[in-house]
């Protein structure tokens, strides 16, 4: 791939290893929420998969789309640059840093997914939405596989993909937060015919039964 700080794939190899996996019959789309500078999005658009990356931090936005347009697959991807969660309105940003390709932000709240409180000076409201309203509203495919990795608030971007989650497949989600909120995703996404097939340090994988 040409790149440009593009990073994640070496990184993940369990995370490439289940994109690898998305069967090509019947047209996937995953949906790579918390795309940062487009790593896993590039990556999947080249094995044929459309790509819908949700990725609303302004510096890794831009490069998101610099390493699309490198890699000749912007064609292949919807660029969306609104957070999603499982509410609608206003909100927080609140970002780590100003670094290119840099993580650890959040979206309505003003601790990282470690409990370290972030810079409050670097913060801006913008508008979040659900999954199932941006699909709706916005006339954007329905995802078949998604991918969370949004530090933190992962449980609710899933949470607020419920109508959505009927054509989905697949899941490959981090989770970075307490027990409680881990078993509650996990009793979520059972009653609605996903069974934990694996964990890694990272990651969590939800296929469907």
């Amino acid at each position: 791939m040409k790149t440009e700080m593009l990073r994640g794939p070496d990184r993940e190899p369990e995370t490439r290893a289940w994109i690898d996996d998305v069967p090509r019959n019947g047209m996937p789309v995953l949906w790579d929420v918390g795309a940062n500078v487009g790593s896993f999005s590039v990556y999947a658009a080249k094995r044929g998969i459309r790509v819908v990356a949700v990725e609303p931090v302004p510096s890794n936005l831009y490069l998101l789309v610099k390493n699309l347009t490198l890699n000749n697959v912007q064609d292949d991807c919807i660029v969306l640059p609104v957070p999603l969660t499982d509410v609608i309105g206003l909100e927080t940003l609140t970002l780590s840093s100003f670094h290119f390709g840099a993580a650890r932000h959040r979206f309505g709240k003003d601790r990282s997914y470690l409990g370290t409180e972030l810079n409050g000076d670097i913060t801006f409201r913008l508008s979040g939405c659900t999954m199932d309203w941006a699909v709706k509203q916005m006339s954007l495919p329905l995802p078949t596989h998604i991918k969370v990795d949004v530090d933190g608030i992962d449980d609710k971007v899933l949470y607020g993909a419920q109508e959505c989650l009927e054509s989905v497949d697949g899941i490959c989600c981090e989770m970075h937060f307490s027990d409680d909120r881990v078993n509650r995703l996990i009793q979520f996404l059972k009653a609605r015919g996903f069974g934990l097939t694996h964990r890694t340090r990272r990651n969590s994988f939800f296929l469907r039964a």
